[in-house]
């Protein structure tokens, strides 16, 4: 979009989806020059305790082996949160839920946030619960939008 446009594009990812571009926006300079926004849903940015561990063995757990790659200590989460987490002239929003099954834990820390309580002005941590206050949301249904149309009915 960004080639055929010649504008810097808003990306938006889930869950993993949220984990790969960031590898990318990290890496390869050319990806950052055409991202303007990016929103990150449910992305277990500094991994997730939910991740078995790396000593266990993808063929006795029966887990893909890329899963091990989620866990906080992982060489992925290592080495994407290394220096800058938000590289480029980029704005990150990143949402997620206190529900999350998948993306543990949120308090007090929260696993999901990029640079938390960092003061970077390039990134919005939001929990959906501050916006919908107890409104349920889980890894798979984590629908802002749903939160944010419902919060202006009110």
């Amino acid at each position: 979009m960004h080639a055929d446009s010649g504008r810097k594009v808003a990306m938006i990812g889930h869950s993993q989806g949220a984990s790969m571009p960031r590898w990318a926006l990290k890496f390869w300079p050319s990806a950052r020059n055409a991202v303007a926004d990016f929103v990150l849903q449910a992305g277990p940015n500094h991994g997730t305790s939910n991740a078995p561990a790396f000593p266990l063995l993808p063929m006795t757990t029966g887990q893909p082996e890329a899963i091990y790659q989620f866990a906080p200590a992982s060489q992925f989460s290592t080495v994407v949160n290394q220096g800058d987490e938000t590289p480029g002239d980029i704005d990150y929003t990143n949402l997620y839920t206190q529900f999350d099954e998948l993306v543990q834990p949120v308090t007090p820390t929260p696993t999901a946030a990029l640079d938390w309580q960092a003061n970077n002005p390039k990134v919005a941590n939001i929990l959906l619960q501050d916006l919908c206050l107890g409104r349920f949301v889980d890894h798979v249904t984590a629908r802002p939008v749903d939160c944010l149309h419902r919060r202006g009915e009110s």
